[in-house]
């Protein structure tokens, strides 16, 4: 497990709302940052300063029944399709195979699964797994979680910035007022509660959502997101550091390397030298 003491500190230049945002450029030392704090809007999630499992896991129980119940217009509920199979007491179906509360490491994807790939019929490792381990997605995010951080995806925590099934198909593009509205409403009370000191961000939209969510800038390119990871802070004191990175499908990963083979790896490496 990597020794996450050098990567992280807490920032003392500002007293901080119920989130702030601090950003920076990967090539920059923690101490020369200024300390300019973007505030945002309260999300109505209670956290204190120490939570146990059992806490957390009540926090976010609460946020899924929110989830449940608050599908959008134009999307469908997890619980639409073959009866409710897929549903489940997590606010995505994909941490049941990430689903470590007190996982240093917290993962981002964008969202979860289409009306079209749903409806192509039953998938029996969707209710175990609640992802396909066919899928390159899951596959890719393994191998660099265990090359650069000595991790299994289980060993972590992962979720989906939108919890709701899409219309379309799986690459179907989302509207952005969605990821926002997702961001505020449930990716970042879960970082909170889970309190990682690193969350991943895979692909560009996932991190502009929280970038903006958390009163910060949105990016015109993934490869400017990915120089500019910030510091989240709570209230509380706690903080995480959000980066950007690749998707780990098989065109994002192979847009990224598209002109220097290994740059994927770089991009990881490189949230290890954050210091």
């Amino acid at each position: 497990m990597f020794d996450f003491t050098s990567l992280l500190t807490t920032p003392k230049l500002f007293t901080a709302p119920k989130y702030a945002a601090v950003h920076t450029k990967t090539s920059v030392n923690k101490n020369q940052v200024s300390a300019r704090a973007h505030s945002m809007n309260s999300v109505a999630t209670k956290v204190s300063h120490a939570l146990t499992s059992a806490h957390k896991y009540k926090l976010l129980y609460e946020l899924t029944q929110k989830r449940k119940q608050n599908t959008p217009e134009n999307a469908y509920s997890i619980a639409d399709f073959f009866c409710g199979a897929y549903e489940c007491d997590w606010v995505s179906p994909y941490t049941k195979s990430a689903s470590n509360l007190n996982s240093e490491v917290m993962i981002i994807l964008q969202d979860w699964a289409s009306k079209d790939y749903l409806c192509r019929g039953f998938k029996p490792e969707l209710v175990s797994l609640g992802l396909d381990p066919k899928l390159p997605t899951s596959r890719q995010l393994n191998t660099l979680l265990s090359h650069h951080f000595n991790l299994t995806l289980k060993e972590t925590f992962a979720t989906n910035l939108y919890p709701f099934i899409k219309q379309g198909t799986l690459s179907a593009a989302m509207t952005w007022r969605s990821l926002l509205d997702c961001a505020k409403q449930y990716a970042l009370p879960q970082i909170e509660i889970i309190n990682p000191k690193v969350t991943i961000c895979l692909g560009l939209n996932v991190f502009n959502a929280l970038s903006v969510a958390a009163g910060g800038i949105r990016y015109k390119c993934l490869n400017d997101a990915i120089q500019a990871p910030f510091l989240l802070v709570f209230k509380n004191g706690q903080c995480s550091y959000v980066f950007a990175q690749a998707h780990t499908g098989f065109h994002g990963q192979s847009s990224r390397n598209r002109i220097e083979p290994q740059q994927v790896n770089l991009d990881w490496a490189a949230m290890l030298k954050h210091s």
